[in-house]
C-alpha cells in the first residue's frame, strides 16, 4: 500500500470575500452569482458595496480592478448573460 498521496491538488482558490475593500467601490458585501474566467486565466465577478454593483476582474496576480466605476449599477447578478458576453 502506497503512502503517498495522489489525489489532485485543489483547483480552488478564494479571490476576494466580503469585508475586501476595493477601490473606488468600498467594502465588499456580497457578490454576483455568475462569475467567469477568460482564457487568461481572468476571473471577472459581479461584486456589490455599499449601494453599489460593478464589474470586478482579478488580474491572476491577487489585483482586483473595478471595471465599471463610471457607470455603477449596471450588473446583476451574472458577468454572462446567454449569448451577451461582457467579458
Amino acid at each position: 500500500m502506497s503512502t503517498n498521496n495522489t489525489l489532485p491538488k485543489s483547483l480552488y482558490e478564494v479571490i476576494a470575500q466580503t469585508g475586501d475593500n476595493i477601490t473606488a467601490l468600498g467594502h465588499l458585501t456580497g457578490f454576483g452569482d455568475r462569475p467567469s474566467i477568460n482564457d487568461l486565466g481572468l476571473i471577472a465577478f459581479v461584486g456589490r458595496a455599499n449601494n453599489s454593483t460593478d464589474l470586478l476582474v482579478e488580474n491572476n496576480l491577487g489585483h482586483i480592478t473595478n471595471l465599471f466605476v463610471a457607470y455603477p449599477n449596471s450588473f446583476s447578478q451574472a458577468v454572462q448573460d446567454g449569448s451577451n458576453f461582457v467579458f
